[in-house]
């Protein structure tokens, strides 16, 4: 029971409501209709009638369905039922006899049977048995096995490529991945050797080459290259990826668990020979993002160039990075939008936004969260464009963003969906 809690938050990041698309493949949302779950196309058209009891999205080719579910948990996973794929065409190409499943990635999707974990490929044939107390994903073609609480690794075949001895189960990045608990991280390659020595406090996975870590007695961050050579020195409270040719960076501060953020410092921006191009004299900052940063001064926010020069002055309570020429703004705890002129084009009045893609963005009035208590108010969602007008109107429970140019919706148990002119596709049911 532990491993399929466990998988059903994993399976939060497959379910319908976050699709990705295969570029080789037409994009299909899911749709429910009388409480039986089906597929459309981008233009509405229904693609696999909805009889099932459940679906997920369609990865590589397939989709995973479920045939006798009871309902549909908190979760928004199937309860109970089984679980098997259909191909585009709706057709049931591997039969729903497995008690879990997940979507395919790398061409193998983990299965549960008996309460225990294996791998089928896309024609169905068992790869890996059921044999596992757990398992993840295939990652850089290897998956972390769980076997009476220690972890090891497996490649595409089932053969063990790293005994389990492992704590915890691991996700390779550029062909490395962070083991090791509190104390003692480190890295190692898809050998299972140590590459890395397991010396951190914390680290990330690797980026372009580098992996941001931090060092145990000190607390302070610095980035490795893959050998675990320092290319940038473990001197600073904090540092950001690159991005745009800079990395933000905080010295003279350190990270609190305790209140999530920096606790003082200066901040500035470093090149990739950790030559300081933008002075730490910022009280925080933000990634480069269109050219621009999100700095704070004297208690302000504002944006500068990559030349330190102040192309948006610093007037405003809280703001972000830029995403599609606009940047969301805080004043009078009411969120707003500006363009890189600074212009205040959409006054603030929500409480909860997104960045803008392809010139709409999604926003909230009402919402609100209580980090201590958990309490949460969930609010109304629309959605606007670039001037401010609602393409669709501030009336749902939901709305995410599921593709280029389309979004789902839901209000109470119903799903519809739309695209970014704000037209209807599929109209809301259940």
């Amino acid at each position: 029971m532990k491993n399929i809690i466990v998988y059903i938050i994993v399976l939060l990041i497959f379910l319908p409501v976050s699709a990705q698309k295969n570029k080789n493949d037409d994009f299909l949302f899911p749709i429910i209709k009388n409480k039986k779950w089906g597929f459309i196309d981008t233009t509405g058209k229904v693609i696999c009638e909805p009889v099932y009891d459940w679906v997920g999205n369609f990865s590589e080719g397939m989709a995973v369905v479920n045939i006798g579910a009871t309902g549909i948990t908190e979760y928004n996973t199937a309860d109970g039922g089984k679980y098997g794929f259909i191909n585009k065409q709706g057709k049931l190409v591997i039969d729903a006899k497995y008690d879990l499943a997940h979507s395919f990635k790398e061409g193998m999707a983990l299965i549960m049977s008996n309460d225990k974990y294996g791998f089928i490929d896309l024609e169905g044939n068992i790869v890996i048995p059921a044999k596992y107390d757990y398992a993840t994903d295939f990652n850089d073609s290897i998956v972390s096995v769980e076997v009476k609480g220690k972890y090891g690794l497996l490649d595409k075949k089932g053969d063990i490529i790293v005994p389990f001895k492992m704590k915890e189960p691991v996700i390779f990045s550029e062909g490395f991945a962070l083991i090791g608990y509190i104390w003692d991280k480190g890295y190692i390659n898809r050998k299972g050797e140590i590459a890395v020595d397991t010396t951190f406090f914390d680290g990330k996975s690797f980026h372009n080459g580098l992996a941001i870590v931090t060092m145990n007695k000190s607390g302070m961050q610095g980035m490795i290259d893959t050998t675990g050579k320092f290319v940038i020195p473990p001197d600073y409270g904090w540092l950001d990826d690159f991005t745009e040719g800079l990395g933000s960076a905080n010295v003279g501060g350190i990270f609190r668990t305790d209140i999530g953020m920096v606790d003082g410092g200066k901040w500035g921006y470093i090149d990739h020979n950790n030559k300081w191009i933008i002075s730490p004299v910022y009280e925080s900052s933000t990634p480069f993002s269109e050219g621009l940063a999100a700095v704070k001064k004297n208690g302000k926010w504002g944006f500068i160039d990559k030349n330190n020069k102040v192309i948006i002055p610093f007037k405003f309570n809280s703001s972000y990075s830029f995403s599609d020429g606009m940047a969301w703004i805080v004043s009078a705890g009411k969120i707003g939008f500006i363009n890189k002129s600074g212009v205040v084009i959409i006054k603030p009045q929500f409480d909860h936004v997104e960045k803008f893609v392809q010139g709409i963005a999604v926003v909230n009035i009402g919402y609100s969260y209580n980090e201590y208590t958990g309490e949460k108010n969930n609010g109304k969602w629309g959605l606007i464009n670039k001037s401010g007008k609602y393409i669709i109107p501030l009336e749902f429970d939901e709305i995410k963003r599921v593709n280029d140019g389309f979004y789902r919706l839901k209000k109470g148990n119903k799903i519809g969906y739309c695209n970014n002119k704000g037209k209807i596709i599929w109209e809301l049911s259940e």
